[in-house]
C-alpha cells in the first residue's frame, strides 16, 4: 500500500540562530547503549538523536551535551541495532515523549519520540531490547520506551526565529520519502523568518529532481490513514480465520481501494513533469518498488511451499495458472473466469486467490498515469474531476449490472471494481473544496465506522459486490473526510493501530498463504492450529517488511526512474520463469506420495502397457451445449471396430485411462461427453432437478441418438450414492440425511433416458455403485496431512456400503429387467475382495480422492470392463 499523502499542521520548535541555547539529557546504558557496539551489532542512528547516543560504541549516558544536534533534528529518532540472537540495550528519549516500535530481522529497532520547543530542555528515557533467537538465528524484538521531560521556562530571543515543521508522536512519519515531502513553511509561524525544513543526516537528504518536481504545497503523512488501513487488514485476517465472527470481514479490501484511490492520487498532485515519459517513469517506478518486491518474494516462497505440500487434484488444478499470472497482475483475469467463486472451496484452497486485489489495483495503475497528462497534471481541477467521477458513474453501473448477470466479473475485474478507486480519487481531487467543511463535523468518523461495521456484519450473498460494497466504500471516505476535517477518532492515529497498519501490505501478502497451507496439511481447525498460523502469518509479515520491502523500496531512490523500472520489470521476469521452474519441478520436488502419478493419476495421458504404445490414440475435443465431449480414435486398425458413447460426470473421466487402453486394443471409438455440474443418469436425482442442465441432456440424447448404430455401446458409470467426503470440508451435498431412495418419478424418468439412448441400436452398459469412502485418499495419505479433520479413516466395511446401495441396486435391477438393451456391470467385488474395503490396500491406492478410481484402480477394474463391455455387444 503506498505510504500516505494528506496535508499536515505541523507544529513548531523555536531554535535561536539555528542552535539551542542549551541542551541537557540523562540516560543509562546496559553494555555500551543503543548501539551495542561491535561486539553484539551495528548502531545506526539517523534523525534527531542527542549527541551519539546511538552510535556505533558509544554509551547512552551524558552523550546530550550538544545542543547543536537538537537543531539539526526534524522531530523523530531513528535505531537501528544489529544485535544478534539474544541482546539487551538502553536507548534515550530526545527531548519529551514517548516511542514504541518492531525489531525484526537481526533485531532491528524502531523508536520515535517528539520534540518539544524549549531553550532549555532536559530529557530522561529508558528502553529496552530483547532479541530471541527465531530460525536461523534471526531475532525478532520487541521495544519498549518511556520518557519523561522538564521544560523551563524559555528565555526571550534576541535573534530572528527561524520556524522549523516538528513531528510529535502523532504525526511521526512512517517512511524514509516522507521526510521529503513535508510542507517546508509552518503554518504556525508567527513573525518569523519562513525556511525549509533540514533534512535529517545524509541519506534522507533531499535529492533535487526535475521530473516530479513539487510545485504546490506538499501532502504530509497523517498516522491514522495506517491506522484505517489496520482496520482494513485485520477485518480480511479475522474473516479469512475466523468467518463466523466477521461474515463481512473481506469487505476490508473495498477500504483498501478507497485508500489507494486517494494517496496514490495525492503523491503526484502538484507535480511538474515535462513529458508523458518522466511522469510514467517516476510514477511507475515508485509503484514497483512499493508492490513488486513483497509480491515476488511471497509468490515464490508460497509456489515452492504449494510444490512441496499441495498434490495436485481439482481442488488445486487452477493454484499454478493463478500464481503464473500473478506475477504480472491478472491473477483476477484467471479466478473470474475459473469455474468457482471468491467463497467456493476451490478459491478457498488457492494460495494465490488473494492476490486478486492486487490485480485490480496494477491494472488501475496502468492508465493512471496517462489519466494525470491528458489532464494536466490533474491542474485542470474541473476537468479531472469531471472524468473520474464519470469514469466512476460508469464503472458502479457496470458492476450492478454484472453483480445480476456475471456476479464473478462484478468482483474481480477492474472495471466493475474501478468506482471503489475512484471514490479515493475524487476525495483527492477535491479536497481543497470539503475539507473546510469536514472541519468540527463530529458527526462524520461515528457515521464512516457505522457504515463500515455494517459492512463487516453482512455475508457474501448476491448482493455483493453492489450494492453491498456501497457500505464499506462510503464509510472509508467519510472517515477519510473525518480525519482531515480533525474529527477522527485518536485511536486510528494511536501507535498500534500505526503499526499494523505500516504492517498491513505484509500481512496481507502473507496471511492468507499461510492459512491455505495449514488447510491442506494440519488443518486449520482448532483454536491452537490458528494461532499457530496467525503467528507465522505476522512473523513472515515482519520479516518481509523490514527485509524485503523497506530495502528495496528506499534503496534505489538515487537511481534514475528509468532505470529502476527496467531492473524491476527484469526481476519480475526472471522471478516469473523461477516460478514456472518449480511449478515444473512439483513431481520431482513435491514431498506427498502422490508424486507417483502413474499409480494415483487417472489421466488421459497416462502410459499404456508397452506392447500397445504403438497404438496410442489419438484425441480431439468438440463442443456441444456448453459441454465438451472428448474424442480418442484408434491409430491401429483391428476387427469389429464400433463406438463406445460415454455420457457420465467426472466419473466417466475417472476412466480415461481404462476407455484409451479399450481404444488401443479393441480398435473402438470412444466420445466421451462431460459438462461440469450435470451428472448423468445418477438415479438418486433426477435431470429435471438440475434445469441448468436441461439443455445438455438434451443434446447429448439426440448425438448419441443420431450417431450409434447397432453393435455400438453406451457405458453409464456415474455415483449413485451420497458420497461420504468430498475433497474439500462442508461440502453442501452431504449436509441432511441421505437415504440415497430412487423415487418413481426418478425410475420412470431414468427408463425414458434408456430408451432414447438405445433408439439407435447401441447396448447400454450400467455401472453399479463402486465402493465409497469417508476421506479423500490423496489428502489423507502423507505423514503431514494425516491428522486433518477431513480424515476420517481410507476403509469402510463392506456389509456397510452393500447397505448404502440397496436401494439403487433394487432400482437398477428394475431397469435392467425393463430394458432388454441393458445389463449392469458391478465393479465392488474387484474393488473390494474382502471383509473391509481398502482405498490404499498394501499401499497401492485403487481410489484418488473417496469415491473416483485412481490410476492403479483402472488398472484393477479393465479387463472386467473390457470383458463386460464386447460382451454385450451383438
Amino acid at each position: 500500500m503506498p505510504s500516505n499523502a494528506v496535508p499536515p499542521a505541523p507544529a513548531a520548535t523555536q531554535i535561536q540562530g539555528g542552535v539551542a541555547s542549551c541542551g541537557s539529557a540523562r540516560g543509562a546504558a546496559v553494555a555500551t547503549g543503543c548501539g551495542a557496539a561491535l561486539a553484539s551489532g551495528v548502531g545506526v542512528a539517523s534523525g534527531a538523536e542527542v549527541g551519539e547516543a546511538c552510535g556505533v560504541g558509544t554509551t547512552a549516558t551524558g552523550a546530550a551535551s550538544r545542543g547543536e544536534e537538537v537543531a539539526r533534528a526534524t522531530g523523530a529518532w531513528r535505531c537501528v541495532a544489529g544485535a544478534a540472537a539474544l541482546g539487551v540495550g538502553l536507548g534515550v528519549g530526545v527531548e519529551v515523549g514517548t516511542g514504541a516500535g518492531v525489531g525484526v530481522a537481526a533485531g532491528a529497532m524502531l523508536n520515535r519520540s517528539g520534540i518539544t520547543p524549549c531553550s532549555c530542555c532536559g530529557a530522561r528515557g529508558v528502553g529496552v531490547m530483547i532479541g530471541a533467537a527465531l530460525g536461523l538465528g534471526v531475532g525478532v524484538s520487541w521495544a519498549w520506551t518511556t520518557g519523561a521531560a522538564s521544560v523551563a521556562a524559555a528565555r526571550p530571543h534576541s535573534q530572528p526565529v527561524l520556524s522549523l515543521p516538528a513531528f510529535t508522536p502523532d504525526s511521526w512519519p512512517s517512511e524514509p520519502e516522507q521526510w521529503l515531502h513535508t510542507p517546508s513553511v509552518s503554518p504556525h509561524a508567527e513573525g518569523g523568518l519562513s525556511a525549509p525544513a533540514p533534512s535529517p543526516r545524509g541519506r534522507w537528504k533531499r535529492e533535487t529532481l526535475v521530473a516530479g518536481e513539487r510545485t504546490g504545497q506538499s501532502p504530509g503523512y497523517i498516522p491514522a490513514i495506517d491506522g484505517l488501513r489496520a482496520i482494513a487488514v485485520l477485518s480480511v485476517i479475522l474473516f479469512h480465520l475466523w468467518p463466523g465472527a466477521l461474515p463481512g470481514g473481506f469487505t476490508g479490501v473495498d477500504i483498501f481501494f478507497v485508500i489507494s484511490g486517494y494517496v496514490v492520487t495525492g503523491s503526484l498532485i502538484g507535480r511538474e513533469f515535462a513529458s508523458l515519459g518522466q511522469l510514467a517513469a517516476y510514477f511507475y517506478a515508485r509503484r514497483l518498488m512499493r508492490i513488486m518486491p513483497a509480491l515476488v518474494a511471497m509468490l515464490l516462497v508460497t509456489l515452492l511451499a504449494a510444490q512441496l505440500f499441495i498434490p495436485d487434484a481439482w481442488l488445486s488444478n487452477s493454484l499454478a495458472q493463478v500464481g503464473r499470472f500473478a506475477f504480472f497482475g491478472l491473477s483476477n483475469v484467471v479466478l473470474a473466469t475459473d469455474t468457482d467463486s471468491y467463497f467456493g472451496p476451490q478459491a478457498a484452497y488457492n494460495p494465490f486467490t488473494h492476490t486478486w486485489s492486487l490485480g485490480v489495483e496494477e491494472q488501475f495503475y496502468l492508465f493512471f498515469p496517462f489519466l494525470l497528462w491528458w489532464h494536466h497534471k490533474l491542474q485542470a481541477g474541473a476537468k479531472a474531476v469531471r472524468l473520474v467521477a464519470i469514469l466512476s458513474a460508469g464503472s458502479l453501473l457496470l458492476c450492478a449490472v454484472l453483480g445480476v448477470f456475471a456476479q464473478k466479473f462484478a468482483f474481480y475485474l477492474i472495471f466493475p471494481r474501478f468506482w471503489e478507486l475512484g471514490a479515493g480519487m475524487l476525495l483527492c481531487l477535491t479536497r481543497e473544496r470539503w475539507q473546510p467543511w469536514a472541519a468540527g463535523k463530529a458527526w462524520l468518523a461515528p457515521a464512516g465506522l457505522v457504515l463500515i461495521a455494517a459492512g463487516f456484519v453482512l455475508p457474501e450473498g448476491p448482493l455483493f459486490p453492489f450494492p453491498g460494497a456501497l457500505l464499506p466504500v462510503a464509510g472509508t471516505a467519510l472517515l477519510i473526510a473525518s480525519i482531515l476535517g480533525g474529527t477522527a477518532p485518536r485511536a486510528l492515529g494511536s501507535r498500534p493501530m500505526v503499526a499494523v497498519g505500516l504492517l498491513s501490505y505484509s500481512l496481507y501478502l502473507w496471511h492468507w498463504p499461510v492459512f491455505v497451507l495449514f488447510r491442506w496439511t494440519a488443518g486449520l481447525h482448532t483454536l491452537k492450529l490458528q494461532l499457530a498460523a496467525l503467528v507465522i502469518a505476522v512473523a513472515l509479515a515482519i520479516f518481509s517488511y523490514f527485509l524485503v520491502e523497506k530495502p528495496l523500496r528506499f534503496g534505489f531512490k538515487r537511481w534514475p526512474r528509468g532505470r529502476v523500472v527496467a531492473m524491476a520489470l527484469t526481476g519480475v521476469l526472471v522471478a516469473a520463469l523461477g516460478g514456472q521452474a518449480l511449478i515444473a519441478a512439483h513431481d520431482r520436488i513435491t514431498l506427498s506420495i502422490t508424486r507417483d502419478r502413474f499409480a494415483w493419476y487417472a489421466e488421459p495421458g497416462r502410459a499404456l502397457p508397452l506392447e500397445l504404445t504403438g497404438c496410442t490414440p489419438t484425441m480431439a475435443e468438440e463442443r456441444l451445449e456448453r459441454g465438451k465431449v472428448t474424442v480418442w480414435s484408434p491409430r491401429c486398425a483391428r476387427p469389429g471396430g464400433f463406438t463406445l458413447f460415454v455420457p457420465a460426470d467426472s466419473h466417466g473421466l475417472a476412466y480415461a485411462p481404462a476407455l484409451q487402453r479399450l481404444v488401443a486394443e479393441a480398435g473402438a471409438t470412444v466420445r466421451l461427453y462431460f459438462r461440469a455440474g450435470c451428472p448423468y443418469f445418477k438415479l438418486i436425482e433426477s435431470h429435471a432437478s438440475r434445469p441448468r442442465c436441461a439443455g445438455w441432456y438434451r443434446a447429448v440424447e439426440q448425438e448419441v441418438s443420431r450417431r450409434s448404430r447397432p453393435g455400438d455401446v453406451v457405458f453409464l458409470p456415474g455415483l449413485r450414492v451420497t458420497r461420504l467426503a468430498n475433497q474439500f470440508d462442508n461440502d453442501r451435498d452431504l449436509i441432511g440425511p441421505h437415504d440415497d431412495a430412487v423415487s418413481q418419478a426418478n425410475f420412470t424418468e431414468a427408463q425414458g433416458i434408456a430408451s432414447r439412448l438405445a433408439a439407435g441400436g447401441a447396448r447400454l452398459v450400467l455401472e453399479a455403485p463402486k465402493p465409497v469412502f469417508p476421506s479423500p485418499t490423496f489428502r489423507c495419505a502423507d505423514w503431514f496431512n494425516r491428522t486433518n479433520p477431513i480424515c476420517h479413516g481410507l476403509t469402510i466395511p463392506r456389509e456397510q456400503m452393500l447397505g448404502r446401495r440397496r436401494h439403487v441396486m433394487r432400482a437398477m435391477s428394475g431397469l435392467v429387467a425393463s430394458q432388454k438393451a441393458m445389463i449392469l456391470w458391478d465393479p465392488l467385488p474387484i474393488l473390494c475382495p474382502g471383509q473391509v474395503c481398502e482405498a490404499v490396500p498394501g499401499g497401492q491406492p485403487l481410489f484418488f480422492d473417496g469415491d473416483h478410481p485412481s490410476g492403479l484402480g483402472n488398472d484393477r477394474i479393465y479387463a472386467d470392463l473390457k470383458r463386460t463391455i464386447l460382451g454385450v455387444r451383438p
